[in-house]
């Protein structure tokens, strides 16, 4: 087990059948988390990305975001203007909270966004998040677009590992991941949903980075000693697209 590593698309529907079948024959597994995979962190960004925009925001840009935060609005509002929900559901005190967080963004730091958001909607940060606030000196920082780049490019660029078991078989983060310290490797999967997307920011050069993504794709795909490849070519009736890469 500890000479083995399975590649895997963190939302495979064969990741939770793995583990299941690895535990029940009693093998140990070590997963490895990072900070850019962890759902609190990803909540917490895009929560920054709606509330910079919250006044040009419909219900329906934000339904998904509140249900993250255990918040459930009603369809019939969906094409409304956002802050009208202030006046549907003000005795929602979540609601009301999600809200005045959004329209005052700027005006909080990181820590306190943080706080407010342990308090409010019992969120707990991992340790590793506050670290990387502290080391991008972000931690008082008062909250606006410019480091916020900055903030996600370190999570998209630097991989920072959190808390895992040392042990047993490893699972492999496929969009994330490129050198694995293993000898006997399967890669589970290799459909489209191996390639990384980027959205359409100024920031980004999207050409540098699929070239950047090609290379540690094909690292990724020559790790190891002994190397399997498992793909299917139909799923529900329908031909699966492989990775571009």
């Amino acid at each position: 087990a500890d000479e083995t590593a399975i590649v895997i698309e963190p939302e495979s529907e064969y990741l939770e059948i793995l583990k299941a079948r690895l535990n029940s024959k009693g093998i140990n597994i070590e997963i490895k988390n990072y900070l850019s995979d962890d759902t609190r962190v990803k909540n917490l960004i895009s929560l920054i990305e709606l509330s910079l925009r919250i006044r040009e925001l419909k219900v329906k840009e934000l339904v998904s975001q509140a249900n993250e935060f255990g918040i459930s609005i009603d369809s019939r509002y969906n094409q409304y203007e956002a802050l009208y929900l202030k006046s549907v559901y003000k005795d929602d005190k979540k609601i009301m909270s999600f809200f005045s967080i959004a329209e005052s963004i700027t005006e909080h730091s990181y820590t306190e966004l943080i706080k407010k958001l342990e308090t409010d909607f019992e969120m707990k940060f991992p340790e590793e998040f506050t670290d990387v606030l502290d080391m991008l000196d972000l931690t008082n920082s008062k909250i606006d677009s410019t480091n916020l780049i900055d903030l996600k490019y370190f999570l998209k660029e630097f991989d920072t590992e959190l808390g895992s078991e040392k042990s047993g078989v490893l699972f492999v983060n496929a969009l994330s991941s490129a050198f694995i310290d293993r000898q006997i490797i399967f890669y589970t999967g290799l459909e489209n949903s191996w390639m990384k997307l980027f959205p359409d920011k100024d920031y980004l050069n999207k050409e540098e980075e699929d070239e950047k993504n090609l290379k540690r794709f094909k690292i990724l795909l020559q790790q190891g000693g002994y190397r399997f490849y498992f793909v299917k070519s139909v799923n529900n009736y329908k031909e699966i697209i492989p990775c571009y890469y």
